[in-house]
C-alpha cells in the first residue's frame, strides 16, 4: 500500500516536470494551490507548496492515526494484547512524524536551498 501511496505522490509532484520540460518559468496551474503565488505561478513554487501541504498533511494523518490507537487503547478493557498494540501504534506515529520533520529540519539547516528545490528553476 505505501508503495502505491509513494508512486502515486511522485506522478503528481513530477507531473508539472513532464508536460512543461525545462520550460518552467511558464507553468500555469489550472487549480489554485494554497500557498502558491498566484500572480506568478512557477512549477518551483507548485513543488514547493505540495511538499509544505504534504508534512501538513501527514502530520494530520498522524494526528487520526493516534486517535484512533488512542481509542482501541481505551476499547480495550481487558485485552493485553490490543492495548499493546495501540501503544506499538502510537509509538511508530510519533516516530514516523519525528522522523518527518527531523529530516525538514536537517534539510533546512544543512542548506535552506534544499527544502526550496530551486535547482529546477531555469537561470
Amino acid at each position: 500500500m505505501r508503495a502505491f501511496l509513494v508512486s502515486i505522490y511522485v506522478v503528481v509532484v513530477s507531473m508539472p516536470l513532464v508536460v512543461f520540460g525545462a520550460d518552467t518559468q511558464t507553468y500555469v496551474p489550472l487549480a489554485g494551490v494554497p500557498l502558491v503565488d498566484s500572480k506568478s505561478p512557477t512549477v518551483v513554487g507548485y513543488l514547493n507548496a505540495l511538499f509544505t501541504l504534504s508534512i501538513a498533511v501527514a502530520a494530520i494523518f498522524a494526528m487520526f492515526r493516534i486517535v484512533m490507537a488512542g481509542f482501541k487503547y481505551m476499547m480495550a478493557s481487558d485485552s493485553w494484547g490490543s492495548k499493546e498494540e495501540a501503544k506499538s501504534d502510537i509509538t511508530a506515529v510519533i516516530t514516523g512524524l519525528v522522523v518527518l520533520l527531523l529530516s525538514f529540519i536537517i534539510l533546512a539547516q544543512i542548506n535552506p536551498e534544499l527544502v526550496k528545490l530551486t535547482i529546477l528553476q531555469a537561470k
